[in-house]
């Protein structure tokens, strides 16, 4: 049996699945409204602001502003409570929307423009993660824990 503290949680969406489908390593992907221009997260089906259905899957600039952060220390999950204390935090993209993401930024302070990129958890499924732009995640052991990170 699998030690449950050597990988993160692995369920998912269908949305997901399919950000996972359409995104590349490195770029932010997610499905803009072709009617309105409207980004889309939380993922869906239809447009949150025009109720259209034409959806299309775009590259976006990967900033934003980090608005919140919390240090989380405690966890049911086996991978996070072997690895807490874990910092998570709100970032307001500049395309738009907000998403929660582990948090790479040492002393974080809202207010902050930070990069936001998806990359491969050690269950090899999409996160977001935040860090500082040119922040090299490497030198982080607990980013190196969690992400499938380039030796």
């Amino acid at each position: 049996m699998t030690d449950p503290a050597a990988r993160p949680p692995q369920r998912r969406t269908t949305a997901w699945t399919a950000l996972e489908a359409h995104a590349r390593e490195g770029t932010l992907v997610l499905p803009r409204c072709s009617a309105c221009g409207t980004v889309q997260y939380p993922l869906r089906e239809l447009c949150r602001h025009c109720l259209a259905d034409a959806l299309a899957w775009t590259e976006l600039p990967a900033t934003g502003t980090l608005l919140s952060w919390t240090v989380l220390r405690s966890s049911l999950d086996g991978f996070f409570r072997a690895h807490l204390p874990w910092t998570v935090g709100l970032v307001k993209l500049d395309c738009g929307p907000v998403v929660m993401s582990h948090l790479f930024v040492p002393e974080p302070a809202s207010g902050t423009a930070v990069a936001i990129t998806l990359h491969r958890d050690a269950a090899s499924r999409l996160v977001f993660v935040t860090c500082l732009p040119d922040q090299d995640l490497a030198a982080d052991p607990r980013a190196k824990a969690l992400l499938e990170l380039e030796p």
